[in-house]
């Protein structure tokens, strides 16, 4: 019997062999006065999403951009997209980050910056969601067969210095941080990419994305309705 994977989502993992030496900055920088965490709550901060515009992040910025051109050599674009946001989230006692998408984007990216093996990875969510209210025959016993061929979730193991590389649409979450297990606040970057360029959607070129690096960031709702 042959089995077909339809339809299968991409995700892509890479390992940034400088993460040792890299991480005590960017540690120092997270944890001093001069990062923000503006919003986030039960345990779960957010910083503002300008980290790639800091001289602490410049190293693993570069190492992101490498990594999102091979993401989209292997989908079969032309490696021309740009990050447009880079952010932090620590994850105290009992710290999570809720089921959730990231819109006006392409890419997104999380990268597992500090934790330890207890710590939970991101669960990934099936898209494939007719299959939950889909008429289901009875199943074999879980004891019975040595795996499932479709999951509704799936989890990514937290190791440290690890990235992995998604479509935006992709639902996801973290579990709680249980400190009196992990011994470990967690912290993960997060990242979002846009295409750089026209696309081949319009004829018209209205869909022509720029290059936004010197563009001044929006720190909060009030640069937007002012």
């Amino acid at each position: 019997m042959e089995t077909i994977n339809l339809f299968t989502i991409p995700l892509f993992k890479f390992k940034y062999d400088k993460h040792e030496e890299v991480k005590p900055s960017i540690m120092n920088y997270l944890n001093s006065e001069k990062c923000e965490y503006p919003s986030g709550n039960n345990g779960l901060l957010i910083s503002k999403p300008n980290l790639h515009k800091l001289e602490e992040f410049k190293d693993i910025k570069n190492f992101f951009q490498n990594c999102l051109n091979e993401s989209m050599i292997a989908l079969g674009y032309y490696p021309k997209i740009q990050i447009t946001g880079i952010w932090a989230t620590k994850h105290e006692n009992n710290g999570s980050h809720h089921r959730h998408q990231h819109g006006n984007t392409f890419l997104i990216g999380v990268y597992y910056l500090h934790g330890n093996e207890k710590n939970s990875g991101t669960i990934f969510y099936n898209p494939n969601k007719q299959l939950i209210n889909y008429i289901l025959p009875k199943k074999i016993p879980e004891s019975e067969r040595r795996k499932r061929i479709m999951k509704l979730t799936v989890t990514n193991n937290f190791e440290e210095g690890t990235l992995i590389i998604f479509p935006s649409w992709i639902e996801h979450s973290t579990n709680k941080n249980m400190i009196e297990y992990t011994n470990s606040n967690r912290f993960i970057l997060g990242i979002n990419s846009m295409p750089l360029g026209p696309t081949n959607n319009d004829p018209y070129d209205r869909f022509n994305y720029q290059d936004i690096t010197n563009v001044e960031m929006i720190d909060s709702i009030n640069d937007v309705i002012r």
